[in-house]
């Protein structure tokens, strides 16, 4: 179960100094407090690799590129702003 630490769980892209949105979709990642992509049921096939403990998807890779792009681009972040979690 993640927590987010009480310091923190309010915050949201929009708060950050920085965060100016580009663009005129209909959707506001600045508004989201957390982005969950579901790529169940996608014909999206897991890698494995030779030590047995790693794996890797290029399809998830792909979705979370154009996202990470989409926060750059639409949103000013840097890269150090941005944290993906896997599971």
């Amino acid at each position: 179960k993640l927590i987010a630490d009480k310091s923190v769980k309010n915050h949201l892209l929009k708060d950050l100094k920085n965060i100016s949105k580009k663009g005129n979709d209909d959707e506001n990642l600045s508004e989201c407090s957390l982005f969950l992509i579901d790529t169940n049921g996608y014909d999206m096939k897991e890698i494995y690799f030779d030590d047995e403990n790693s794996r890797g998807n290029e399809g998830e890779f792909e979705l979370v590129n154009i996202h990470i792009n989409e926060l750059i681009e639409n949103y000013s972040l840097s890269i150090d702003q941005i944290g993906i979690i896997t599971l």
